[in-house]
């Protein structure tokens, strides 16, 4: 993997340059250019300017907050991954990154050990789910199915395809490590197959259930059980 450039958006300039600071240590990927934004605003005129391969996006900030230029940054541009920063591990605050179109997502405190495969995630595989993404997704659609089983108003999931029993035994084994908030490269040793076959595999599973991506991948594969929540190795907190 070549050279990369980085947009890092954060209000708080401490926070930031210790960003940057850990982004000059990385080896793999090289980062070769940083360009910095203050806020949400700032962070689209940024990018427009400066087109990164990565933004790497604080959210709670003022004037506009990240996860609206989260929202902004994947209606101009689908295909720029933009990884969310943050210091709240809220399955709320997870979501609402992740609906909003963020590749990924760390937490802050975590930030010096998680850095560099977080960004080498988000680069390799266009979308990958930390395993909080993954626990806050599955937790949320089991607990939206057991209120419509109780009765109670909620959103109806969208209709499923029935070509779901389709799934070969292996792509079903490959969707579950996606809910377990495998990137592509960890699937592909714990399956002892290559990067390639795994990809091809997500492939097959987004076009038998009648989805686009890893989050509806797994969204769906939780509506119909064929993946349950994982409960977390810690407290998120």
């Amino acid at each position: 993997m070549g050279g990369i450039s980085v947009l890092v958006v954060d209000d708080d300039a401490t926070v930031r340059d210790g960003i940057c600071r850990l982004l000059e240590t990385l080896a793999q990927p090289e980062v070769t250019r940083i360009d910095v934004a203050g806020d949400g605003e700032e962070a689209l005129l940024r990018a427009a300017a400066t087109r990164p391969d990565l933004v790497l996006m604080d959210l709670g900030m003022p004037r506009l907050d990240g996860v609206e230029a989260i929202r902004e940054l994947h209606r101009s541009d689908p295909e720029l991954p933009v990884l969310a920063l943050t210091t709240f591990s809220a399955e709320e605050t997870v979501l609402a990154a992740m609906a909003a179109g963020a590749s990924g997502y760390l937490v802050k405190d975590r930030a010096a050990q998680e850095l560099g495969p977080a960004v080498r995630a988000v680069l390799e595989d266009g979308m990958p789910l930390s395993p909080e993404a993954a626990r806050a997704l599955t937790t949320w659609v089991a607990q939206r199915l057991r209120d419509e089983e109780a009765g109670r108003r909620v959103a109806s999931p969208a209709p499923m395809d029935p070509m779901w029993e389709s799934l070969s035994e292996r792509e079903s084994e490959c969707v579950d490590h996606l809910a377990r908030g495998m990137s592509n490269q960890e699937i592909a040793d714990a399956m002892f197959v290559s990067l390639g076959a795994i990809k091809s595999y997500l492939a097959s599973c987004c076009r038998k259930l009648g989805v686009r991506d890893r989050v509806q991948l797994l969204i769906r594969s939780t509506e119909l059980g064929l993946v349950q929540p994982q409960l977390p190795r810690d407290h998120l907190g």
